[in-house]
């Protein structure tokens, strides 16, 4: 019963967030990308400028790590119970026990705790090397057309 209140919660979490949380990381991805092309392509820059540029830079990546591993962290201890689950599956129980954590592991492992943007990216570690790749990928294109 826990688990399907958590699962349907996360559910309702990501139907709830779905947009400001996407719209978030976007934003984020986006202003920096245009910083460091503004600071880039700058001949006249000073060590003020510098500074500023580092602050927003360290400002944006907090933000953006801050929500994607908080995401994860939570999705990660909610599916920690699938290796209890099956760690105590393989002790010596009695068959209406081994009966019954063995429905619980197939509802567990038929509904995923997980938290997306838009149902299209997954909220986890890996979003932030596919946004530093994308990124660098994007900052090389525009510099070659300046």
């Amino acid at each position: 019963m826990r688990h399907q209140f958590i699962s349907d919660l996360v559910s309702d979490l990501n139907e709830l967030y779905n947009f400001q949380l996407g719209l978030s990381l976007s934003v984020l991805f986006i202003m920096s990308l245009l910083d460091i092309y503004d600071t880039v392509s700058k001949e006249n820059t000073t060590t003020k400028t510098y500074l500023l540029f580092y602050g927003w830079m360290a400002q944006y990546l907090l933000r953006f790590s801050f929500i994607v591993l908080t995401t994860q962290a939570t999705s990660k201890q909610a599916n920690k119970s699938k290796t209890l689950l099956t760690d105590i599956d393989n002790r010596y129980l009695n068959n209406n026990t081994k009966e019954e954590l063995r429905l619980f592991l197939s509802q567990v492992s038929s509904h995923p705790v997980e938290f997306t943007t838009f149902d299209f990216f997954t909220l986890d570690a890996h979003l932030i090397t596919s946004a530093i790749i994308a990124g660098t990928t994007y900052l090389v294109i525009l510099l070659q057309f300046r």
